[in-house]
């Protein structure tokens, strides 16, 4: 954009000495100029005003996309006998030229030894080291560095060099310094002093992460620019580029006035999986296990980033936990496993059926399931107990060694569940049997055989009744109240929990309640002493209730109990043939 560049005459020297104006018109030139001034002034603020905001953002995308890495490079070495002085140098030196061979213009190394206060932590403990001690012994660029902002440049990469005895013990661990995350520890052992400096960098490699910037969410997309993006000249063979089928986790900045951070957060149970790219741009599917993750947008003041991953571990034990106060390890819930799958980089949406995954494996007595790596990085888990979906899971298999996953306690609602089983399993065997003496009774009454229709009756009292099966519904409700009594939940989140279950604890118990209203009369007995005295078979209540509509099954109802619901029961082939109609005869007798 060309910003049109405004000459104001100061003074009236500037103006030849041809045309002067008159003495009446002088005034009026001596006031005109410093008019012109503060309107030209005026104008040019106005555009400053007005294209200010789109300048700096352009600006700010051209810093983002052409200009290099900036990575601080602390390197720790133990001074010993194989390792001197000399070695140090050497390892200094070729850090930085393997760099330019490695990424070319997209990053830059600026190597350095690690302060003296920090030496023997990055040499004995790297995995202590805060970002804090990192800002407090925060080295200068250059002598003409400025910048009063601590880790204000891209990356910090610690690397330290052991000796011991028989090896060469290499670590190099990252921090982000944008999002303040430290990477994981990349260990490495070699045993000849001439690859010390070729292994250095093979580590500080490895532990390097590239990074993007969110740019913005629509729905289940997240849309990022990919960090010094524009200088690739590799492809996607560039250590910094970022391709098809990566995995990126989200981070959030929020900075104060002063562009200092006041809370840095890794988005929990949330991964952006790279679905296509162009250009510097990314089309990521965003996978989590909470809601809203990256709710709201961009400003100069909160940033979204997505940091590239590293794993290092063979496998992930994934521990699942309880939300009360106790946490409690969750013991037996069923896991099921699956691998998102990316859709071609030209193909519409479809919308794919939902159907269970495959089945993975069960927790044990810690609650914990081992999950390998697989042939993509990320793994969608479902953790289920019972027929209840408990949790959604994104994970990436070998980036932590040990995750925890808090959820509810949801074993009194199997608990619940198995008890309203049980009932539901009760009332479809009284059901069966009042039927079915009810249908044995009307039959007697039809062969005016009272006295055997009378014992009948007598076997149908022996039977439960009606207010048996409420008190037992009643029992195994205390039972379950006695249960969720043993885990306390004070906290805000564990009592929402809590309420949750007991919302569905009472809805298993009201589905079986209503299977008595529907299918157990309690009138019973009487209607069929009064059809015995009177001899009518009118309809009872409870066998028309066989042609009633079953209640619908709610989600925690449980597919055996939803097939049980009491149907009609058939009559034995005698009473059939009792009870049917006489075939018409043509007036002969059969022999």
């Amino acid at each position: 954009m060309s910003i049109p560049v405004y000459q104001i005459a100061t003074s009236r020297a500037s103006i030849g000495s041809k045309g002067l104006p008159v003495h009446g018109q002088s005034y009026a030139s001596t006031t005109a100029y410093p008019l012109q001034r503060r309107n030209s002034l005026c104008a040019l603020a106005l555009l400053l005003l007005f294209t200010g905001p789109a300048t700096r953002n352009l600006l700010s995308q051209e810093l983002w996309d052409y200009s290099p890495y900036r990575i601080r490079v602390l390197l720790a070495v133990e001074e010993t006998s194989r390792l001197t002085a000399r070695r140090t140098e050497h390892v200094a030196r070729t850090l930085p030229e393997r760099a330019r061979v490695w990424a070319g213009p997209t990053l830059k190394l600026f190597v350095s030894k690690a302060p003296a206060q920090l030496h023997a932590d990055a040499l004995y403990h790297m995995d202590q080291i805060t970002d804090d001690q990192i800002a407090e012994h925060w080295i200068k660029w250059n002598k003409d560095d400025e910048t009063v902002e601590e880790l204000s440049g891209d990356k910090v990469i610690l690397v330290s060099i052991r000796d011991t005895r028989n090896m060469f013990h290499i670590q190099a661990r990252e921090l982000d310094c944008r999002t303040r995350f430290w990477g994981p520890i990349i260990n490495r052992l070699i045993a000849h002093p001439l690859q010390v400096a070729h292994e250095a960098f093979a580590a500080l490699a490895d532990a390097f992460a590239p990074l993007a910037r969110i740019e913005r969410i629509e729905g289940k997309a997240a849309f990022c620019r990919v960090r010094a993006g524009g200088l690739i000249q590799g492809g996607e063979s560039s250590p910094i580029a970022i391709s098809r089928g990566d995995v990126l986790r989200p981070m959030y900045r929020r900075n104060n006035r002063e562009g200092q951070p006041i809370l840095l957060q890794a988005i929990p149970w949330t991964f952006l999986h790279v679905a296509s790219s162009s250009g510097t741009l990314l089309n990521c599917n965003v996978h989590t296990g909470i809601r809203s993750p990256l709710r709201g947008r961009s400003t100069s003041r909160t940033q979204r980033y997505g940091l590239g991953i590293r794993p290092v571990h063979t496998r992930t034990q994934l521990q699942l936990t309880s939300t009360n106060d106790t946490a409690q390890t969750l013991t037996g819930y069923d896991i099921y496993s699956k691998d998102p799958v990316l859709a071609a980089a030209d193909a519409p949406p479809t919308n794919q059926p939902k159907t269970l995954p495959p089945y993975f494996g069960r927790s044990d007595w810690r609650g914990i399931v081992d999950i390998p790596k697989g042939k993509i990085p990320l793994r969608i888990i479902y953790v289920k107990n019972g027929n209840n979906l408990l949790a959604r899971l994104p994970i990436v298999p070998g980036l932590e060694e040990l995750q925890i996953a808090e959820m509810r306690n949801d074993d009194p609602r199997l608990l619940a569940e198995d008890y309203t089983r049980q009932i539901h399993a009760r009332v479809i065997g009284l059901v069966t049997a009042r039927q079915l003496i009810v249908a044995r009774v009307e039959q007697r009454i039809r062969d005016e055989k009272l006295d055997e229709a009378k014992t009948l009756v007598e076997e149908l009292r022996q039977l439960a009744t009606r207010d048996d099966i409420a008190t037992m519904i009643e029992d195994y409700q205390n039972r379950v109240a006695t249960e969720i009594d043993r885990f306390p939940a004070t906290k805000s989140r564990s009592r929402q929990d809590l309420n949750n279950t007991q919302g569905k604890i009472d809805r298993l118990f009201g589905n079986v309640r209503a299977l008595l209203d529907q299918f157990l009369d309690p009138n019973l007995v009487e209607d069929l002493e009064q059809k015995i005295a009177t001899g009518d078979l009118g309809g009872s209540a409870e066998t028309s209730s066989e042609n009633t509509t079953e209640p619908e099954a709610t989600q925690e109802s449980t597919a055996p109990a939803t097939k049980a619901t009491p149907s009609q029961v058939e009559k034995p082939k005698d009473e059939q043939q009792a009870t049917s109609p006489p075939a018409a005869s043509d007036g002969k007798k059969s022999d």
